[in-house]
């Protein structure tokens, strides 16, 4: 059995919303809990109140474009170890006062914050659209609509924008039919006192179009024991797969050869050079030269 409770403070009145799930699979209660996080959203306390929307006012917006930043930390694992993380944290703005921290699958960033609400918010620049000084944002804390505001200082850099003490990069989008040469790899990998996983992924693109993809992963467990002697270990690769890439804007799509399409986000955190490109969120490094 799963609960999620949600009150709503309105003025001298309170409000309790609760869903109830029993024996249901993940794949079943997701939407169940997802039709729950809307009802919260749409939720009106009185008649005069109205439910979330997402909608920039009138001098919201300004900037159009993807900037993003490389962001460092040790993060505690499950094996009882520290993990280095280093992530590209992203910002992709419309001119109309929208922003999301994820690359909409279509580029419609209004289409992409009604549905993944969760990861998106409005802006406005204040003192001037060249000359701004400050920007004001609200942003979406959770499914259920929790929002907070915040303003910070803003300024333009030589290559991209900073906010408070956060210097983003100008990322420019690929054009549509850009080919690649080369193979890219992303590594991960946590470690600790009871054991270790790691795993490589990677992806070849060349100038014909053709794309190979492939990856592994290991483990070993430790434990079992007072001494900690009794080890479990364990591998597994994934099917080598190919077919047909597609590049357009900020987005890759692998059509492999029976037939199967996905498609994944797609940046070059280095202007001009394609050393590292950030695909579906995770950074590939190129092999060799």
């Amino acid at each position: 059995m799963n609960a999620w409770f949600v009150g709503i403070a309105a003025g001298g009145s309170e409000h309790y919303l609760m869903l109830l799930t029993l024996q249901l699979e993940r794949d079943a209660e997701k939407p169940v809990r997802e039709g729950f996080e809307a009802l919260v959203r749409a939720y009106r306390p009185t008649k005069d109140d109205r439910g979330l929307v997402l909608a920039p006012r009138s001098g919201d917006g300004g900037m159009d474009g993807l900037y993003a930043r490389t962001e460092t930390r040790l993060m505690p694992n499950a094996f009882g170890g520290l993990d280095f993380t280093a992530d590209q944290a992203t910002l992709l703005f419309d001119k109309g006062g929208l922003f999301t921290t994820e690359l909409p699958r279509d580029g419609d960033i209004a289409g992409h914050c009604r549905t993944e609400v969760a990861t998106c918010g409005t802006y406005a620049l204040k003192g001037g659209w060249l000359s701004a000084n400050r920007i004001d944002r609200v942003e979406i804390e959770n499914a259920f609509g929790l929002v907070t505001r915040s303003s910070d200082a803003f300024t333009r850099t030589k290559d991209g924008i900073k906010i408070g003490d956060k210097t983003y990069a100008t990322m420019p989008p690929f054009a549509d039919g850009h080919r690649f040469s080369g193979t890219w790899s992303h590594t991960f990998g946590s470690s600790g006192p009871t054991g270790s996983v790691g795993g490589a992924r990677t992806l070849t693109l060349s100038p014909d179009g053709r794309f190979t993809r492939e990856g592994s992963t290991g483990f070993s467990s430790t434990g079992g024991a007072i001494d900690g002697g009794t080890t479990v270990a364990g591998h597994s690769r994934r099917p080598v797969q190919s077919g047909r890439y597609a590049v357009s804007g900020f987005r890759i799509t692998l059509t492999d050869d029976a037939g199967g399409a996905e498609s994944l986000s797609l940046f070059a955190p280095d202007r001009d050079k394609d050393k590292l490109l950030v695909i579906g969120g995770a950074n590939y490094l190129k092999q060799g030269k």
